[in-house]
């Protein structure tokens, strides 16, 4: 598990160095982003029919490929990607009439399997169109992009929430005090703690690079770390009633997609409250 972990961390590490610092970086964010949302979606459709929610994974994972791809083209609005654009459309339009002529020919269980694989695909897609909205914005000082500000305080709330935890259990006379022994058995108060204040720190150090002021710093690393640790017990919680360790096991030693975007559930649409309301 370590072994693959440090290896799968530096690659991850790069990936993101290059869809920031490099020229290519644009190109290689949005198709990032278009291909990681299938299997994503696919992920989360599996675990859902765990739980015999009626969902079909293909379906789900082909929904979601065509609602990113024809979002990016969006905001690319490049020529070039017109002709794929509407060849998407008109597929997304079938997908979206197949649950009605579903209902027309009385096939039930299909009208069911159909939407729930729709709302599978949203759920997944919500946080991922937010950060393709995030990477095209800037803060007063272009100097961080705000979807690199979401990423290391989000995930400094995952860092120092591990550290605090591992820490207080160790040393703590008694050990630390767990939040949800029944969901996620290693999440304490004092993990939570340490997560929120390397979180606001790590906001607050990026402060004189994106032009922010001290009280969005202070709210964003407050908010995004209670946004990533509720969005870890969400999965943590679906994954348990499911009955599985890991989403899936595209990256090695850590697990799914979903186990890796897991932080970013609720905190896509969290600081886009906060970033079009007192980020700019």
């Amino acid at each position: 598990m370590l072994k693959s972990r440090l290896i799968s961390f530096p690659l991850l590490l790069g990936l993101v160095a290059t869809v920031f610092f490099c020229r290519c970086g644009q190109q290689v964010f949005f198709a990032l982003v278009t291909l990681i949302g299938a299997p994503a979606a696919y992920e989360l459709s599996c675990l859902a029919r765990k739980l015999v929610f009626p969902v079909y994974p293909k379906v789900t994972a082909a929904a979601a490929l065509l609602l990113t791809g024809m979002f990016t083209t969006v905001l690319l609005r490049g020529a070039h990607l017109a002709l794929a654009a509407g060849i998407g459309y008109f597929v997304l339009l079938a997908l979206i009439f197949a649950p009605w002529i579903a209902v027309l020919c009385r096939k039930t269980e299909v009208f069911k399997g159909l939407l729930g694989s729709f709302a599978m695909a949203f759920w997944v897609l919500i946080p991922l169109l937010f950060c393709e909205v995030f990477y095209t914005e800037h803060f007063p000082k272009a100097g961080v992009n705000p979807l690199l500000f979401l990423i290391l305080v989000t995930k400094s709330m995952d860092t120092g929430g591990y550290i605090a935890g591992m820490l207080t259990a160790k040393y703590l006379p008694g050990g630390n005090h767990k939040i949800a022994p029944g969901i996620s058995p290693k999440k304490s108060w004092e993990g939570f703690a340490g997560g929120m204040a390397l979180s606001t720190g790590v906001a607050f150090a990026l402060m004189p690079a994106s032009g922010i002021s001290w009280y969005f710093a202070l709210i964003s690393g407050i908010v995004l770390a209670v946004g990533s640790f509720f969005g870890d017990l969400t999965e943590s919680a679906l994954k348990r009633a499911a009955e599985v360790k890991d989403s899936g096991s595209w990256i090695p030693g850590m697990g799914g997609i979903c186990d890796v975007l897991d932080s970013f559930i609720y905190n896509g649409a969290l600081f886009a409250l906060l970033f079009f309301t007192m980020g700019k």
